[in-house]
């Protein structure tokens, strides 16, 4: 009878001990898988700044067909002064605007009738971010 138990103990103790083994290799698995899927990006890829992103956006611009547009242009302006600068030099460029004040969002419609280079500008004025374009419908 004490062999029973003896034999029985056993059993018991290798049953925990690979649940602990098992739970070990799950979570190393686990945390390989993290590393995989969240890694950090690479340092060496190039990052391209705003204005010269805006400068190879505007001449995408230039070259679109009449099917693509209007094309709006969006911009994260900082506060209500800096988009009434934006929007005056905009105006003084032939361009009309519109300012979301909640987002902080000046939206501009590009045609091909009015230079880019007005829009390239507003992107240079201090608190004015260039966020991006897509093709207007």
């Amino acid at each position: 009878m004490n062999w029973f138990r003896f034999a029985l103990a056993a059993a018991g103790i290798a049953a925990g001990a690979a649940a602990v083994a098992a739970s070990i290799v799950k979570k190393e698995e686990d945390r390989e898988m993290d590393d995989y899927l969240m890694s950090d990006p690479d340092v060496e890829e190039e990052v391209i700044c705003m204005p010269e992103r805006i400068q190879m956006d505007a001449e995408a611009w230039k070259n679109l067909d009449d099917d693509s547009l209007p094309v709006r242009i969006s911009y994260a302006v900082e506060d209500a002064e800096t988009a009434a600068m934006a929007q005056e030099l905009l105006a003084a460029g032939g361009y009309s605007s519109s300012m979301d004040t909640e987002a902080g969002v000046l939206d501009v419609l590009y045609t091909q009738e009015q230079p880019v280079d007005v829009l390239v500008d507003c992107a240079g004025l201090d608190g004015v971010l260039y966020t991006g374009y897509c093709i207007a419908e």
